[in-house]
């Protein structure tokens, strides 16, 4: 039997809190936050993958932008205006909404119920736009209830984008990353040395914002 395809924004929701509550799932929803996330990290699949793909949440089948498009293109005028004609009667007949048959674009058809991927340079997993926006959700709902786990995630993703943007400027020595690094990693171990170091960084960069 084959496991249910999730469709659904509050089944998604639920599937992403299942994994993440068992020990081996936390270190897979992580991984998928840290890949997706900040905004901007994360894009649609452009160009069509050498084998089939499924997002790893919902199970269900995902196309690139590639494929969408010859979808489109693959619509033939007749496919096109019978889906037409068939839109037009249901504006116009005097029934419910809930009593109307659903119609569905000839492109839609060709891709056989698969949707846009979307990929990270960071991960070989791949999502819906749903699971995205659940995956957000989540994220944001643990560290409004203090989720220690993602409150530590939180703060690992801000210190890496920071010393990433610092060493692309050179601004950052390796005692420094080292330091950044302990201070979110193993606070409790942090040293009066570690301490002198994240000081003249911060001191650093509050000079630099005044230049």
């Amino acid at each position: 039997m084959t496991e249910k395809i999730l469709t659904e924004p509050e089944e998604i929701y639920r599937k992403i809190e299942e994994i993440y509550n068992t020990e081996k799932g936390k270190k897979f929803i992580t991984h998928l936050i840290r890949s997706f996330f900040p905004i901007g990290k994360s894009d649609f699949i452009w160009e069509k993958k050498d084998k089939p793909i499924f997002c790893c949440i919902t199970g269900i089948g995902l196309v690139s932008k590639d494929e969408a498009a010859q979808a489109m293109f693959d619509v033939t005028p007749e496919e096109f205006s019978k889906y037409m004609k068939k839109a037009f009667i249901i504006s116009t007949e005097e029934t419910s909404v809930e009593k109307q048959e659903p119609i569905v674009h000839p492109a839609i058809e060709k891709l056989d119920g698969k949707i846009l991927g979307i990929e990270s340079p960071e991960s070989d997993k791949f999502i819906c736009k749903e699971v995205y926006q659940q995956l957000y959700n989540f994220y944001v709902n643990k560290l409004l209830c203090g989720d220690s786990h993602i409150n530590w995630l939180g703060k690992r993703m801000m210190a890496d984008g920071v010393v990433k943007n610092l060493k692309s400027e050179n601004k950052i020595t390796p005692e420094e990353e080292k330091a950044v690094n302990k201070n979110i990693n193993k606070p409790h171990k942090i040293t009066l040395g570690d301490m002198g170091v994240l000081q003249q960084l911060k001191d650093k960069l509050e000079r630099e914002e005044k230049k």
